[in-house]
């Protein structure tokens, strides 16, 4: 009796197991799904004919080494190893991993990219508001030294305005000195 109890116990022990394989398969399947799934969209994203397309091509080109369509029909092809490998009913680590192994440099090799691009972008967004900031201090030392020149044109044009007060209220009197010394003046020979 005690046998047949172990033979049952080890019937469910690997009942349990391939149950587990098998559920595990499924989540593989399913995440694996998900990500062909979310990469097909991206590469559906169709720039043919916009103002954007030939632009996008040569970035493509510089930051991967290869046009965008070979980018992606290898990736696919990719996928669909590590799809064929995973979907065997006889599991292949060794052949798993190195389908995994394919795609996850492919994928690497893009996010490393990305990674740059997005360091590029900041340093291109630090480098603009370096930029502002040194136009504002600019600006403000303009407007600055334009309004000490308007307020110093002001305060020339007030002496000014005051030095012809002064000019002419002191001018009759000197036309009436220079009125009197004249030549012919009676005032000066009649005395």
């Amino acid at each position: 009796m005690e046998t047949k109890d172990y033979s049952c116990s080890k019937t469910k022990d690997v009942h349990a197991i391939k149950y587990k394989m098998s559920k595990s398969k499924e989540r593989c399947m399913a995440y694996l799904s998900s990500l062909h799934s979310h990469l097909q969209v991206l590469s559906n994203e169709d720039l043919k004919g916009t103002r954007i397309e030939h632009g996008f091509k040569r970035a493509f080109m510089s930051l991967f080494g290869q046009d965008n369509d070979t980018f992606t029909s290898t990736m696919f092809l990719n996928m669909d190893q590590l799809h064929k490998q995973l979907d065997k009913d006889e599991f292949q680590e060794d052949g798993s991993m190195a389908a995994f192994w394919v795609i996850n440099k492919q994928f690497h090799m893009f996010i490393n990219s990305q990674e740059t691009l997005l360091q590029h972008m900041s340093n291109v967004k630090k480098s603009v508001a370096e930029r502002t900031r040194h136009q504002r201090q600019y600006d403000r030392r303009v407007n600055k030294r334009q309004m000490q020149m308007q307020e110093s044109k002001v305060d020339t044009g007030k002496a000014f305005d005051a030095d012809l007060v002064i000019i002419e209220s002191s001018g009759p009197k000197s036309e009436m000195q220079d009125e009197s010394s004249r030549p012919g003046n009676d005032t000066v020979g009649s005395r």
